[in-house]
Parts: C-alpha cells; structure tokens; sequence
C-alpha cells in the first residue's frame, strides 16, 4: 500500500475481503486516470478469474473501461458496462461506487451477463463492434420494462450483430406454442411456415440450428424460404434455466456458413434475451400477485415517503396511488398517534424491527386502524436506504380486543358483585339468626306479661298487644331476609307431593285471617271440589300468605280481597284481587326486584323482600307471575301453574298436615 492511500484503506481492505459481493478499490491519479487496484476481493477474483497475484496488476482501464466511463461510474456513483475476464471473455456488470477520499472509491460489481468473445481466429473482423453491440444490447435489456422493448433490443441488436435486414424473434407462451413476436423483414407465409416447423419440433434440442444453404432445408420451410429469397437461416434458442422461452432468428439474403465465432455470438446474444424475458416473467408474476393481494404492500424511500404502493392503497384509503406516490406517510397519520410513531420510527431506524399501530385518515376523513410491519434496506456498506412492509387494516381486531377488555371488565364486576351479594347474604343471615333469639325471648316475656297484667287496665292490653304485632311484623323481616339469603345461595330444597290445591287455599285464607284478626272479609271461589296439585306445600303457603297479606294490608277496611282458583286444560291459575292503592306502571318493571317498594306505599311498613320471594317460588313451580294495577283502584296478582297430571294420585295430602 503506497504512502498516498490513507490508513482507512487498510480496514476497508480488511472488511471487503472476505464480502459475498465482488468488490473492487479504485484508485485515480489527480488528472483521473485509473491507477492500480488496491483491492480485488475473492468473490471479484472468482467472477474475473485472476489470480491474486495478477489483480495487483489490474487497474480499470486494464479490464477495459475507458478512461470516460470511469469518470461516468466515480461521478454519477453507477455504470453499467463490460468488464474483461481472464478467459476471455467479457462479463456484464451493474457497477456502483462509493467514495472513500478523492482519490480512492470502492466499487461492488453486480453481474448481468457473460459476453462470450470467440476466439481470435474465428472472430468477426470488426470484434470491437461486435462486442460493443453486445454490451450496448445487455445494457438496454438491463433497462426494458417490458416484452415489447426486450423484442426490440433484440431483433435491432441481431440484425446489427450479423448485418443483415431480416431478424426475428420467435416467443413460446405458457403452453408451448410458438408465435413469432416481433419481425423485421419476413414475409406473412415465412413466419407461418417457421412457427409449423417449430411447433412440429422438427429441430428439438436447445443448440443453435444453422442452415447454412436453405437448399438443405425440409421440403415444407424449403419453399417459403426460396420464395421469401432467404439463402441462409439461424436460429438460436432462448433458453434459461431449462425452460427454452423462444427463438432468435436470423436470415441472410444469400448462402452463408455461419463461422463458430458467429454461433457464440448469437448464442451470447440469446441468452441475453432470454434471460431479460425470464426476469420480465417474474416481475409480471410478482406484480400480479402485488396487484391481487389484500394487504397494502408499500417501499417507501429514507424520509418516509411513498416510493411504492400496490392497488390495495386505493381500496384501503381511497387515495390514488398516483396522486399517494412521493408524499410523507405520517401526513395522514392521526395527531394523538403521531408522536408514538414518530418515536417507533427512530427505533425501526436504529434496526428495531417492531411493528407499529396508529389512526390514519381515509379520503372521506375517517379514521381507520391500520397495523404496519416493516423490514429495512441496505446497501452493501450497511446504509438504510428505506423501508418495505405491509399495512393491514385492524379496525375490527382492536374493536374485538375493546369487546374482549369490556367482558373482562364485566366480568371482573359481575364477580366482585357476586362476591358482594355473598358477602351480604352472609351477614343476612347471620344477623337475621342473631337477632332471633333475643326476639324471641321478647316475645316470651311479652305473653308472659299479658297474662299477668291487669286486664282492666285497657291501655296496658293494647300496649303489649302493639309489642306482639311490631315483633311478629320484626320475625316476619328476619325470615324474608333468611329466605332470600337461601335462594340466591341456591340452598332452597323443592320438595313437591300431591296435595288439594283447593284445601291448601282455604286453610290458609283460615289461618291468615284468625291470626290477624281481621274483621274484613277475604272471599274465595272455587268451582271445582278438588284440584289435585304436585308442588311444595310450604313454598305454596308461603306464596298464597304473602300475596293476599298484601291485599289485606293495601285496601282499605270496607273492601274484601278475592281469592279465585280455576282450573283448566293446560293450566291452574290463582288469581288475588285487591281493591286497594294499586300499583304504578312506572313501578312494575322492578315489582319482583329485592328490597324494592312502590313509590305510593306510604307509611305501610314492608320489607319490600316479600313478592320477590313469591316470584322466586313461583319459578321453582314451572308457574308464571303476572300483576294488572291501576292506581286508586287495585292490584291483581296472578299465578299460573302447568295443569295438573290426567291420572289422579293414589293419596293427597290434607291441607292441615302440608
């Protein structure tokens, strides 16, 4: 290494050698002019095919780039040209440079094809012209964005290549079929009889079919090639890999033998072609599936901007992607989400792959969830040069994840609800066993005290009579409280046997009356003398007591409350009539609900546990519970039961022993 290289060199030097990618250091005098190579890595040795000792000799102009394109490559930083190899040949390169100092660069080769020289015997007379055709041809080819331009560089460079007026080339489609696809200088019928012949695969293997005489050809091509005065014909296939895509053809006025130097031409020419043809299929095939896909496919460049965007986009945004291509992604992004993202693309930048969530505006000015997923570029020196990725629409999967929080949230409630309601029956019940005991001793020493009080003395009577009834009315709560405590524990048993529907109800409507001392009248109608019923005595008592207490106690003296029990095919109804307050509507949605009350109860004391029980009872029976109020005018409370069994039960139950 001379004194004029700079001590960078010496690490470059140490990094490169060993690079998967063909790297050269370039190294220019101060007038421009290539010097010696002060780097020829070993994949660069491998493509160029010398040996290490012979690349300390090799300089750019050696390898046969004139001193012009060097200046193109070292400026513009990108060449594309022919570099010659040790086997003589020349090998196409994409060649790129990076600048270390003014004087030293580094160069990463790219191949793009061999341009196969004949030998020095057999090579046209104008060899530089040839190759220079060659070179040019790979170079457009290189750049072709489509079928037709690569048909063109084709047929012209062949045409160039072989001075001649007639070339063509000849495409195979998917199925195999041959179709002429670009033409200069052959006739309609010449082209027909050429695609028979190789439809027919008289000429079936991938060399180079040269005819010299078409006198020598099969009788069918002979004709049309005499009369299009064809006097010599070559056709070079275009094969990549295994596939053959086609065939070059070339046609000469007069009889011609084809010199070996002339086969290796066309035949470098042909796999020029074809393999431009195969890259142009990927990329039909790629942008076809890029066309087609769901997701939003995009590059973007390294200031953020939109350097690709597949059809998706428009079905996404309802942006164009003409108008989209070129501005800055995070211009739609929604300005709650923007400093987020702009911190995660710090860290994408840094090489953290991570993907990223955020609010970007549609073209109707709605917000739509989108999920982007991104992989960095690089150059060969390690330089970000932009992102590609993919963007999918989440909308619906962050609205499930909402769902899913909200469930778990209800979830979480309805536990600590019932955690709450547990904790709350316990206490219940607990208190409700406590307080018993000491109310019932009350109630003891109560009695006690009415018989030994002085029976004249009327307002002691009455005083101790209160006590009873306020601490009946207290054990009444407790028990309700006990009883609600034991349903929504699930500990309440169902216990049904057949009983007299009908006797059940009298014995009640007995009891409730003599115990409280009523002097108003409770009438009950019945037509039937039986009503077999299979259900749970002591829930049914419970049941008929409460609702027609309610009746009792919300109407006043001088109206009775109507207890009617019918029966009919599919149902047993009891129906309890009041004529008292009645009931608002607003009110009866909740009627059933525990510790609810009437807003036009009044002083009237209640637990408000009492029809909630009912209800629950009822359901317990299969039964439904139904209520029909107005106000001022009175309640209705029916219960409709399934109807009893056809087959009557061997024995019933007295009412007195249920």
């Amino acid at each position: 290494m001379s004194a004029s290289v700079p001590k960078e060199e010496g690490y470059y030097r140490l990094a490169l050698l060993d690079c998967g990618e063909p790297v050269l250091g370039v190294r220019v005098n101060g007038a421009g002019h290539p010097q010696p190579l002060w780097l020829v890595n070993a994949a660069a040795r491998q493509l160029l095919g010398y040996s290490a000792e012979e690349c300390k000799r090799l300089s750019l102009a050696s390898l046969g780039l004139s001193q012009q394109e060097v200046q193109r490559l070292l400026q513009n930083g990108r060449l594309l040209g022919a570099l010659g190899t040790r086997g003589g040949q020349s090998v196409y390169v994409e060649m790129r440079s990076r600048v270390l100092t003014e004087e030293c660069f580094v160069v990463t080769l790219q191949p793009v094809g061999v341009l196969t020289a004949p030998p020095v015997s057999d090579r046209p007379s104008d060899e530089g012209r040839a190759l220079g055709v060659l070179a040019q041809a790979a170079a457009s080819l290189g750049q072709a964005e489509s079928l037709a331009a690569i048909a063109t560089v084709a047929v012209e460079s062949g045409r160039v290549l072989f001075q001649t007026q007639r070339a063509a080339l000849l495409l195979h489609d998917r199925h195999g079929d041959a179709r002429f696809y670009r033409v200069l200088g052959l006739g309609k019928e010449l082209q027909r009889a050429v695609e028979t012949f190789q439809r027919e695969k008289i000429h079936p293997d991938d060399s180079p079919w040269l005819l010299p005489d078409v006198r020598q050809a099969p009788l069918p091509l002979q004709k049309h090639l005499l009369r299009e005065r064809v006097g010599a014909i070559a056709m070079f296939p275009l094969v990549c890999g295994n596939e053959r895509r086609g065939e070059l053809v070339i046609c000469d006025e007069a009889p011609h033998s084809f010199s070996e130097g002339e086969r290796l031409l066309g035949q470098t020419l042909a796999g020029l072609v074809a393999g431009a043809i195969a890259r142009q299929r990927r990329w039909e095939d790629l942008v076809g599936v890029l066309a087609n896909a769901r997701e939003v496919l995009f590059t973007t460049d390294t200031q953020w901007h939109w350097t690709y965007l597949n059809p998706a986009w428009e079905d996404l945004t309802g942006y164009p992607v003409a108008a989209s291509l070129r501005t800055v992604f995070w211009d739609g992004v929604h300005p709650e989400d923007l400093p987020a993202v702009l911190a995660q693309l710090e860290q994408l930048e840094a090489g953290q792959n991570l993907p990223l969530e955020f609010r970007y505006r549609g073209r109707n000015g709605q917000y739509r969830w989108l999920e982007m997923s991104t992989t960095p570029h690089a150059d060969p020196w390690g330089q970000w040069v932009g992102m590609a990725g993919i963007l999918r629409d989440v909308g619906d999967r962050r609205q499930m994840e909402i769902e899913r929080q909200r469930y778990r949230e209800a979830e979480a409630a309805l536990s600590q609800a019932q955690a709450l309601q547990t904790s709350r029956n316990q206490f219940f019940a607990m208190a409700s066993h406590e307080l018993r005991t000491p109310i019932g001793a009350i109630l003891s020493n109560v009695n006690i005290l009415e018989y030994t009080c002085d029976r004249e003395n009327p307002k002691a009577v009455r005083a101790l009579q209160r006590i009873q009834r306020s601490l009946q009315e207290l054990i009444g709560v407790l028990n309700d409280v006990l009883a609600i405590g034991r349903l929504d524990a699930g500990k309440v048993e169902f216990q049904p046997r057949w009983l007299d529907l009908r006797d059940l109800c009298e014995h009640r409507i007995e009891e409730l009356v003599l115990a409280r001392e009523e002097t108003r009248r409770v009438v009950f109608a019945c037509e039937a003398e039986r009503v077999p019923f299979y259900g749970d005595a002591k829930l049914l008592r419970y049941l008929l007591d409460n609702l027609i207490a309610n009746g009792l106690k919300y109407s006043p003296v001088e109206w009775p409350v109507e207890v009617t029990l019918t029966v009919a095919a599919h149902q047993i109804t009891i129906a309890i009539r009041d004529h008292g307050i009645g009931i608002a509507e607003s009110d009866r949605e909740r009627l059933f609900e525990p510790f609810f009350r009437g807003q036009n109860v009044g002083s009237v004391v209640g637990s408000g546990l009492g029809l909630a029980i009912v209800k629950r009872y009822a359901d317990l029976h299969g039964a439904r519970l139904t209520c029909e109020s107005q106000l001022g005018k009175g309640s209705t409370f029916r219960v409709e039961f399934p109807a009893a069994p056809l087959l009557e039960p061997e024995r019933i139950e007295p009412a007195a022993y249920c």
